[in-house]
């Protein structure tokens, strides 16, 4: 916990000041400070570490996996080339280069490395490195196969629930991206970014429904979304449908809406203008042109 940590601290500091260059004990307190959340002052105390030690195993790693998650795929491959023969052929260490190289938009390489280790990999950490690396080349089967094995390792695990919608959203697999989302959302129910991504997953699916079942399959899909998490997009579709159905008032005020969610969105009114061009509405296109134009001049 926050006050173990800050309990801890004191005697790691304490340790530094009898053993300031010390590579052991400046890689404990790295480690400390990594654990509690201090990502900054660890990547400081680690540089130190392989100042001293260049290829001090720990340090690299986490010095590479900390420019990972900056998304500096450069930085952290230079950071594992100075890892021994040994430790730099570890499945983990494969997993973490395999990142890096998508990182820096070398997929070929990545998926060597990604193909090389995939069936010897275990645990929770594993499986997901793998998926975000596949997710980075836009392996996003790969990636969905990986978050899968991940949340059979942890069923509750919200990175991996989440980051599976994510793949199976940008592979088309509209069914298993709201699945995904929808149990992520059991873990973490107030999550914003998986709420936003739920309605948007929605709306896709109303929009086929609307094309295979007709208007009212679309609107009960799009129903399902709570009115506090729904999206522009949700409200520009609902329009339409509407529209479609002679419910013009009741497309107009889902227009409204849409303006609400989005009021910096320039194309809704645009959107707006059309709808009511359509429907002769010509006073109230002359608004709406001219608080689309105070919005974006240009």
């Amino acid at each position: 916990t926050e006050t173990r940590y800050g309990e801890a601290e004191p005697y790691y500091k304490q340790a530094l000041g009898i053993a300031p260059h010390s590579a052991q004990v400046l890689n404990d307190v790295a480690n400390h400070y990594l654990a509690s959340g201090s990502t900054s002052k660890a990547q400081e105390l680690y540089e130190k570490v392989i100042a001293i030690e260049p290829h001090h195993t720990n340090a690299v790693l986490q010095l590479a996996q900390i420019s990972v998650d900056d998304n500096q795929g450069q930085r952290a491959l230079s950071y594992l080339h100075q890892l021994r023969a040994r430790a730099g052929s570890e499945s983990g260490t494969t997993v973490l280069k395999a990142r890096a190289l998508a990182l820096c938009g070398r997929c070929k390489e990545a998926r060597e490395a990604i193909d090389s280790v995939k069936k010897n990999l275990t645990g929770l950490q594993a499986f997901f490195s793998l998926g975000m690396a596949s997710v980075q080349c836009k392996l996003y089967e790969d990636a969905k196969e990986s978050f899968s094995w991940a949340i059979d390792a942890d069923p509750n695990n919200f990175d991996a629930l989440y980051n599976l919608g994510l793949a199976s959203l940008r592979s088309g697999d509209l069914r298993d991206a709201q699945t995904a989302f929808e149990r992520a959302l059991t873990v973490r129910p107030r999550d914003a970014d998986t709420s936003r991504a739920l309605a948007q997953t929605r709306v896709r699916l109303a929009f086929l429904a609307y094309h295979q079942q007709g208007v009212e399959a679309a609107l009960k899909e799009l129903d399902t979304t709570p009115e506090a998490d729904r999206t522009s997009d949700d409200y520009v579709l609902r329009a339409e449908l509407l529209d479609a159905e002679g419910k013009v008032t009741e497309a107009a005020a889902a227009i409204n809406q849409a303006l609400r969610v989005a009021p910096g969105n320039v194309t809704l009114y645009y959107d707006a203008v059309d709808f009511l061009l359509k429907h002769k509405l010509f006073k109230e296109t002359e608004m709406f042109l001219e608080e689309a134009l105070r919005i974006r001049p240009d």
